[in-house]
């Protein structure tokens, strides 16, 4: 988002001039940098992969569901940072909905960050302690379960702040589809 900002692109064009390689996570922001580098520097893919070996249809999320009281319900699963470019608090806000129509459903919230507290003031001031778990910060060892406790994954991430703030890739997306789950994402970067 900063090559949308006149002074910031001056500094990124300065910057790639001394570089042999700038790389790039997505065709989006290469759309985004090309441009505004303006052929200073060589642009080239590198994109993350997903550890195929711990994010695989195989994880077990039995004990998450256990440890969270899910049971059989269907669930929804969102991991990430709480922050307000990664859309938990449209799920929370939209809850209801959902319960309207599938009363077991449960929502799993997986992460920390600054949204914590908010999102755990409007779960329970909307009353939907029953069927919305928080778990806070997970090790990173432990995220492979947690994605399998769910039924399908969602994050409706948003670009915030005139596009300066949005969602370069995703490797959240890409680990629940390795995990085998359904994903809904919506259109914020790449």
């Amino acid at each position: 988002g900063w090559v949308a900002l006149p002074a910031a692109r001056q500094l990124l064009q300065r910057i790639a001039g001394g570089l042999d390689v700038l790389t790039y996570i997505s065709r989006y922001t290469h759309g985004r940098l090309a441009p505004a580098l303006g052929g200073r520097t060589e642009l080239v893919q590198l994109s993350p992969g997903v550890d195929v070996d711990r994010f695989t249809p195989d994880a077990d999320g039995t004990a998450v569901r256990e440890r969270y009281g899910l049971d059989d319900a269907p669930v929804v699963v969102c991991v990430s940072r709480l922050v307000p470019r990664k859309g938990q608090d449209t799920l929370v806000r939209g809850w209801s909905q959902v319960l309207a129509r599938h009363p077991r459903a449960r929502l799993l919230l997986v992460g920390g960050g600054p949204l914590e507290g908010s999102l755990r003031r409007t779960v329970e001031s909307q009353g939907l302690g029953h069927s919305v778990v928080l778990t806070g910060g997970v090790p990173s060892e432990d995220l492979p379960a947690h994605y399998a406790a769910g039924d399908v994954f969602a994050m409706p991430c948003r670009t915030r702040r005139g596009g300066l703030d949005v969602e370069g890739l995703g490797m959240v997306f890409l680990e629940a589809a390795a995990c085998g789950l359904p994903v809904v994402a919506c259109t914020s970067g790449g």
